[in-house]
């Protein structure tokens, strides 16, 4: 799972996550912990951050207006959540094809 498909009036959105785009939500004051022990100041944060990977362009506005509308938002920020985790992941735990591609060693001395 690596993005979600809303629509909202017509209009599709695809929503996810970047190392990026993590990073300026977790800027915001956005982390994993806090999605479910604060949820009144970082679901609406985590929904328009979602939007940054493909809809920058998007008023916050409309964000907003998308986020009061949508079905069922306590299943789509669990899915939300899931994907904004997705970096953190692939920063602890990298894909073994992506860390042979790697030239950079280290080693202590």
């Amino acid at each position: 799972m690596n993005e979600i498909k809303l629509t909202y009036k017509g209009q599709d959105y695809i929503l996810g996550f970047t190392r990026q785009t993590a990073a300026m939500v977790e800027q915001r004051g956005v982390t994993l912990e806090d999605i479910t022990e604060k949820p009144l100041t970082t679901w609406e944060l985590l929904f328009a951050g979602a939007f940054l990977k493909n809809h920058r362009d998007v008023p916050k506005a409309l964000i907003d207006e998308i986020y009061a509308n949508t079905k069922d938002i306590k299943g789509l920020i669990a899915v939300l959540s899931d994907l904004f985790a997705e970096p953190y992941m692939d920063l602890v735990d990298p894909d073994a094809e992506k860390e042979a591609l790697k030239n950079g060693q280290w080693e202590t001395v």
